[in-house]
C-alpha cells in the first residue's frame, strides 16, 4: 500500500489582532505636575517608569500580548504648546525600583511613539503606537517618555498613585535644558502615573501563499523515512507534515 506525504507550509505573523482590550496600573486618586510626562514647566524632560510583571498579570494582561497604546489621566490641563519630540520607549528589564541616585536604564528600548504632542485636555489622553510592544509574560517593563522643546509653558497635573505599588520606587526623572532624550538622571520618587494600555492578542496563522517543491523521499522503512525539498519562497517559520492513506486530507491533520 503507497502512504502519501503532503507538505504544507505555515506561515506565522506577529500582527495586532483583531480584538483590543484595555488594562489600568494605578488607581490612585493623587494629582501632580512633578512626576508626569506632561511637565512643560521646564523645556525638556525624560522619565522611566518601572511597571512590574505581578502588576501586569494583576491587572489582566496576558503573556505574550501586544501592546498598542498608551494613556494618561490629565486632571488639570495647564500646557499651552506641544512637547516637541514626545518620545515613548518600551523594554523588558530585571531591575526592580531606583534607588537614590540611580542613574537611568540602558535597556534594549522600542520606540512606540514619536512625534509632537499637545495634550488634548483633561482626561484620558491616548498615545497609539506606531509600533506596538509585545510582552514576554514574565519580566518587568520600563518605559521611558522624554521630550525637547525650545520654551516651557506649564506643566498639566495626572493622576498618581503614591503607596502599593510594587516595585516601591518606581520612577526616575530629569528636567532641565539640552537634549531631552540624552538628560541625566537627577531624582527618583515613589509616585507614578496612573497609565491605560490598550493590549491585543497576536494573530493567528495565515493560510500558505505558497508550497515546498521538489520532494525527495529515500531510506523508507516501516517505521521510519527520509526526505528532503526545497523551502517555499515565503520562507515559513513551519512544515506540517501529514501521511495519509487517502488521496484527500483531513480538514484538520495531526502532525
Amino acid at each position: 500500500m503507497k502512504r502519501k506525504i503532503l507538505f504544507t507550509s505555515l506561515i506565522l505573523l506577529t500582527g495586532i489582532g483583531l480584538f483590543a482590550q484595555t488594562i489600568t496600573i494605578g488607581t490612585g486618586t493623587t494629582t501632580s505636575n512633578i512626576w508626569g510626562p506632561y511637565h512643560g514647566a521646564t523645556e525638556d524632560a525624560r522619565f522611566q517608569y518601572l511597571i512590574s510583571a505581578s502588576e501586569l498579570t494583576s491587572a489582566g494582561l496576558p503573556a505574550n500580548d501586544i501592546l498598542t497604546s498608551l494613556a494618561f489621566d490629565v486632571t488639570t490641563h495647564n500646557s499651552s504648546q506641544a512637547f516637541t519630540g514626545f518620545t515613548i520607549k518600551i523594554a523588558h528589564t530585571t531591575s526592580t525600583g531606583f534607588s537614590f541616585g540611580a542613574p537611568f536604564l540602558s535597556e534594549t528600548f522600542t520606540t512606540v511613539y514619536n512625534g509632537n504632542y499637545s495634550t488634548t485636555g483633561t482626561g484620558w489622553n491616548t498615545h497609539a503606537f506606531s509600533t506596538p510592544f509585545q510582552w514576554n509574560g514574565t519580566n518587568n517593563i520600563v518605559i521611558e517618555i522624554c521630550f525637547d522643546n525650545s520654551s516651557t509653558t506649564a506643566s498639566d497635573y495626572i493622576h498618581m498613585t503614591t503607596s502599593g505599588i510594587v516595585p516601591s520606587s518606581p520612577t526616575n526623572k530629569a528636567t532641565g535644558t539640552g537634549s531631552g532624550c540624552s538628560l541625566s538622571a537627577t531624582g527618583t520618587g515613589g509616585w507614578r502615573p496612573n497609565m491605560r494600555f490598550t493590549h491585543s492578542n497576536p494573530s493567528p496563522c495565515s493560510t500558505p501563499v505558497d508550497q515546498p517543491t521538489s520532494l525527495s523521499l529515500t531510506n523508507v522503512t516501516h517505521n521510519s523515512i527520509d526526505g528532503s525539498f526545497t523551502s517555499a519562497v515565503s520562507s515559513p517559520d513551519n512544515y506540517l507534515v501529514v501521511v495519509s492513506t487517502s488521496s484527500t486530507l483531513s480538514s484538520n491533520p495531526v502532525d
